[in-house]
């Protein structure tokens, strides 16, 4: 089993703010209520609901009590066999539910403009292999978006998070992910999913309203 759930940010007003607010567990509240910037606040509520939608239709109680933490900190179900995972970024939020531990990243496309600091951050995230790959690639941006995708992906599947160093995280073997380009041509987004076991073949998307 491997979900994957998108839904739009909904950038609040302060009364709406509180009123979604208090259908989140008190550990995501306190999150939200310790980060700066009103845009950030909404796209963290949002993941919050999508978490909730999420395992509500997969009737898992949406409670304190339903969740714990791995060693690095990683939020995780006490429920045994099922793992997810949360991101966000510009306009929507994602999240993955897998039988399997899961980690999801979603980027907008136009991250890697400049070409000059894609060349500096290819040196420092991909692995020699990786660099040869992203070369014969013409050093297309899209495709250095695609290889940080799934490195945070993959440190999130761990719960390694950004203190793994990226240039020791190989995505051209051992790794199955999946990738969703999302939205107009305009204004794209880039989605990728990671597991250490196969799950491409029951691999669902849902887009929310």
């Amino acid at each position: 089993m491997l979900k994957l759930y998108i839904r739009p940010v909904c950038f609040q007003r302060p009364e709406e703010e509180e009123n979604s607010l208090s259908l989140l567990v008190e550990s995501r509240r306190e999150k939200v209520r310790t980060i700066k910037g009103k845009e950030n606040r909404s796209r963290s509520i949002a993941a919050g609901l999508l978490l909730r939608h999420m395992l509500l239709e997969e009737q898992i109680p949406y409670a304190e009590e339903s969740f714990g933490l791995e060693g690095h900190g990683k939020p995780r179900l006490k429920k045994d066999g099922v793992f997810f995972n949360l991101s966000h970024a510009g306009a929507y939020a994602v999240g993955a539910l897998s039988d399997v531990p899961v980690g999801v990243d979603v980027e907008q496309q136009n991250r890697f403009w400049q070409e000059a600091r894609n060349q500096k951050l290819a040196k420092r995230i991909l692995t020699e292999a990786e660099r040869n790959w992203w070369k014969d690639a013409g050093d297309d941006p899209q495709e250095l978006l695609r290889f940080w995708t799934r490195k945070e992906s993959y440190v999130k599947m761990t719960g390694e998070g950004m203190t793994k160093a990226f240039h020791t995280v190989d995505t051209l073997h051992g790794k199955y992910y999946k990738e969703i380009p999302l939205g107009t041509i305009k204004d794209r987004y880039l989605i990728s999913v990671c597991t250490q076991e196969d799950r491409t073949c029951d691999f669902v998307c849902k887009m929310l309203d």
